[in-house]
């Protein structure tokens, strides 16, 4: 009596220990029905242990037959182990979601050795499978992050030396296509007509479209939209887009996502617009917003460089012109004055006057930045040793910098 409560004793022991252990564990038999399920296989599963017994996998957790027959049969077909391998599926304990497990299979044999079924062993690894894909998810955006902000850092350094505009917008579409991982990118700048945008600059479009298409800038179209809105904009599903329509020039390279944002310019007007595209749907985030709106910013600092050394350039070469247009005019007045004078010292006190009106006016020009002057303004500069002698009347009007003197003659 004493060893068959001892017997007894231990197997509920070990029912016990089977049941409380944190690993699945069952037994199949051949024709894949649960023999026996321990409390955290049920639980996997989404049905009580006792719900389990003598039915299917088909009908416990459908999603999982296909893989249980394929394991089966390659137990008894060898009669060897199975495992440690991952298992994916979805079970009426969370129905929809994808779950892991790693599963490890043993033959189960009767007493003349033969295969009767399949002992299974599964731990649940989904929270470690998603935390591996989170940390991966975030290792893969800090590269990105890093990556982006590694070519604005070369591309403003390139844009800080004397370095062509065209050398610096190629560059910039050839980074924000590696830097976002699209395979369009494209910098639109206004043509002469300034009703029309031209591809100054792009990656991935069709051979000789760079430098010869064009797109409008009307509101519906999407190179329109951002110049007329002031935003930078996203599109989801160029097909789905409600505020505007797609160029053809989108449509015939496949476009389906994207961004858009407009390039500012010298005095107040926008040079263009950049854009980057893919051919799938993308989520775009912040910081690739950033970037985008990084890259417009260093655009628009190359274009007003350019355009003030074009000035420079301009300005240069206009007051050479005028040096040697001043020292004509000079010797034009020393000649009228002295010419005319009979006592040195008045012609000597004229011939200051009418050089201190010259410089007068040159004054005048010079508070206008070089740019157009009021001619009342210039006129009452120059003429204001004889104000007393001299009624000016008659509409103001605005002289070209390169007229003033030409028009304001000392006499």
């Amino acid at each position: 009596m004493h060893a068959s409560s001892s017997g007894l004793s231990a197997q509920q022991s070990a029912a016990s220990d089977y049941d409380a252990v944190p690993v699945g564990l069952c037994v199949l038999s051949r024709d894949l029905r649960f023999l026996r399920v321990n409390e955290t296989m049920a639980m996997f599963n989404g049905y009580a242990p006792e719900e389990h017994i003598g039915r299917t996998v088909s009908e416990i957790v459908p999603d999982m037959e296909d893989v249980a027959r394929g394991l089966m049969k390659k137990i008894t077909d060898t009669g060897e182990t199975i495992g440690p391998f991952e298992v994916a599926g979805k079970t009426p304990a969370e129905p929809g979601e994808q779950r892991f497990w790693m599963e490890f299979w043993s033959p189960v044999t009767d007493v003349q050795g033969h295969i009767v079924g399949a002992s299974v062993a599964a731990v649940e690894i989904t929270e470690r499978k998603r935390l591996a894909r989170e940390k991966d998810q975030a290792l893969r955006v800090t590269e990105r992050r890093l990556q982006q902000q590694t070519a604005i850092a070369e591309i403003g350094q390139l844009a800080l030396q004397d370095t062509a505009l065209q050398i610096v917008l190629n560059r910039i579409v050839e980074a924000a296509a590696i830097a976002l991982d699209v395979p369009l990118t494209k910098v639109l700048a206004f043509e002469d007509t300034a009703d029309q945008l031209k591809l100054v600059a792009g990656v991935g479009w069709a051979e000789g479209l760079v430098g010869v298409a064009s797109v409008g800038i009307e509101r519906e179209s999407q190179a329109g939209y951002p110049l007329l809105s002031g935003e930078l904009i996203i599109v989801d599903e160029l097909a789905l887009e409600e505020r505007f329509s797609g160029p053809p020039l989108l449509k015939e390279h496949g476009v389906v996502s994207g961004m858009s944002v407009t390039i500012a310019g010298p005095e107040g007007r926008p040079y263009g617009v950049i854009g980057i595209h893919a051919t799938d749907r993308r989520a775009f985030d912040r910081g690739d917003r950033d970037f985008l709106l990084s890259l417009a910013a260093i655009i628009s600092n190359a274009v007003r460089k350019e355009a003030a050394k074009t000035q420079s350039t301009l300005l240069i070469r206009e007051m050479s012109h005028r040096a040697g247009n001043m020292l004509q005019l000079v010797s034009s007045i020393a000649a009228q004055t002295f010419r005319q004078a009979k006592d040195p010292d008045e012609a000597r006190e004229a011939f200051n006057q009418r050089l201190a009106s010259l410089a007068r006016a040159n004054h005048a020009i010079a508070q206008q930045g070089w740019s157009d002057t009021r001619f009342q303004k210039v006129a009452e500069d120059t003429l204001s040793p004889v104000a007393a002698r001299i009624r000016m009347e008659g509409r103001d009007i605005q002289l070209p910098a390169e007229l003033c003197f030409d028009r304001i003659h000392p006499a």
